[in-house]
């Protein structure tokens, strides 16, 4: 099943133009990155994918459908914020209860939302949501909306914050929850570095207006695109580009450290 954002569109209550004539699809199985400066309107796409905000023209169809709240799993920048039990179970099983589910259907949604983020049910469940690691909170959060069974899941800025180590973790399982279980996911950040081998497909904002719309690497073969809206380029990606403009044989973009570290061994065996 497909996401279709057809010129979508949304003005603040000022009625200033917040996001401009905005058009993609996801399908099935899809890992879509937005890119962006703050201030581009990522926050605000995410919004109104998830029916938090209402457009003010255009459409978000999911199916052919008017697309409903229960399709999209949100996970806002920050949300360790929002903790507000006392337990890592009662925390993540509070949603459910509230809709009078049974308990033995709650538990089971529950084991199964905190194994796909690497936490285990018997041991996370009685600790506190507030003395887990940074890295532990922001898949705690994940898992709490895993647990509403989302088709979709949007991820705000969830690197932000995150030391290497963190980082590492938590795009780990986002990835397997992408190629594994087979969820599609709309991830934002204002840099590339540490997602360009997750989205293969890749969504660029500046100031509400859509600049790119497409594949990852197409994209990567015009990194004047991303520097002209004040971005940087991932390293790698820098690195080659300077080797092509001095004349060296480089195939762009790089498509990790290994395609790299190929590519840079035979120049220093000195082949242009």
């Amino acid at each position: 099943m497909s996401l279709k954002v057809s010129s979508l569109s949304y003005n603040s209550q000022q009625n200033t133009p917040i996001l401009k004539n905005i058009s993609f699809q996801l399908d099935e199985g899809d890992f879509w990155v937005v890119l962006g400066n703050s201030g581009a309107g990522k926050t605000t796409l995410l919004q109104l994918l998830s029916g938090l905000l209402s457009a003010s023209a255009g459409e978000i169809l999911y199916a052919g459908k008017a697309v409903q709240r229960q399709h999209m799993g949100l996970v806002f920048q920050y949300p360790e914020e929002q903790f507000f039990q006392s337990t890592v179970d009662d925390d993540i099983s509070y949603a459910l209860r509230q809709q009078g589910l049974a308990a033995a259907e709650i538990k089971e949604r529950v084991i199964c939302a905190l194994a796909c983020v690497g936490l285990g049910y018997e041991e996370f469940k009685n600790r506190s949501p507030f003395e887990l690691s940074a890295g532990e909170q922001r898949r705690l959060a994940i898992a709490c909306v895993l647990v509403n069974q989302p088709h979709i899941l949007l991820l705000d800025e969830p690197l932000a914050g995150l030391d290497a180590k963190s980082t590492k973790t938590v795009l780990k399982w986002i990835e397997q929850l992408n190629t594994e279980a087979k969820m599609a996911v709309i991830l934002t950040t204002s840099t590339l570095e540490e997602v360009i081998h997750l989205g293969q497909k890749l969504l660029l904002l500046d100031r509400g207006k859509q600049l790119f719309c497409g594949e990852t690497n197409q994209l990567l073969t015009k990194p004047q695109i991303i520097t002209e809206v004040g971005l940087r380029l991932p390293m790698l990606l820098e690195l080659g580009h300077k080797l092509k403009e001095m004349g060296y044989a480089v195939k762009q973009p790089f498509t990790g450290i290994d395609d790299a570290t190929d590519q840079l061994s035979r120049i220093l065996r000195g082949t242009k």
